[in-house]
């Protein structure tokens, strides 16, 4: 940023104004900024190559990216670690990092297209774009496994954000149920499969895996949670020194005047 004069001089990759640089071509363009759709012109885009603080290379390009670019960067040494891709995304990956359209999206893509990395930068950019409201311990990574969360665990941090929670579907299961439960994983559950075929409950037990891994049971699941907003919650007296200040009575009803469109756990 110029001090003297307020400006700004260079931008955060995720900056409104950046995305110019991966959607567009020079000509005419337009992007989305808080005061509405800014106009302009992109006379030129340029990139630079540069080693242990010398210029190598400079050239412009009318792509976010230029081929040889690309395939610099990606030939580069492989790591334990995932890096970050800000150098070299492409505009398609670019719209899904920054699609706020709709509540869910899902990436699909064949082996090596850059899926994961689409993923992580997508973190950085919502951690920038709703700073005020969302924060990197607020967010979950589900991983296959500890060795695929360790890959990815640097390319926030580089970023410059604190790293988001990293868990795999079974310890997130085990953090949430654990002390209640025995969480089952997928390998205990194979080796029941094929190996207790003499267990009296086994006939039971596959029915019983069947069953939950269905549709319909998930859908069974969906109307037993919808059926809360109508009935059903447990409440209790809210007591200080032997003294009911709540009772249980004044609450359900309290709760179930709500606003049904308002979330069971809001």
């Amino acid at each position: 940023m110029d001090e003297t004069e307020s400006e700004f001089l260079i931008y955060d990759w995720r900056a409104p104004i950046s995305s110019v640089y991966y959607d567009s071509e020079v000509g005419p363009v337009s992007y989305k900024a808080p005061a509405g759709t800014i106009k302009g012109e992109l006379v030129g885009k340029r990139q630079y190559v540069f080693r242990r603080g010398e210029l190598k290379a400079l050239f412009d390009t009318s792509l976010a990216i230029g081929d040889d670019r690309l395939k610099e960067a990606l030939s580069n040494e492989a790591s334990t670690n995932m890096k970050t891709i800000v150098s070299t995304i492409q505009k398609e990956q670019n719209q899904a990092i920054r699609n706020e359209k709709s509540r869910f999206l899902i990436v699909q893509g064949v082996a090596g297209s850059g899926k994961t990395s689409v993923a992580m930068q997508r973190a950085a950019y919502l951690l920038f774009r709703h700073r005020e409201q969302l924060e990197a311990n607020q967010l979950i990574l589900f991983s296959p496994n500890e060795l695929f969360s360790n890959y990815v665990s640097t390319v926030l941090p580089e970023l410059g954000e604190e790293n988001m929670v990293q868990l795999t579907f079974r310890g997130y299961l085990y953090k949430r149920l654990g002390k209640k439960y025995d969480v089952e994983d997928g390998f205990e559950q194979l080796e029941y499969m094929l190996q207790a075929n003499n267990d009296e409950l086994y006939r039971t037990r596959l029915v019983s895996i069947s069953t939950k891994s269905s549709l319909a049971f998930k859908e069974k699941m969906d109307q037993f949670i919808n059926g809360l907003e109508t009935g059903g919650v447990p409440f209790k007296d809210v007591r200080f020194r032997n003294e009911t200040i709540l009772s249980k009575e004044d609450t359900q009803t309290y709760f179930y005047c709500l606003d049904h469109n308002i979330s069971l756990q809001k």
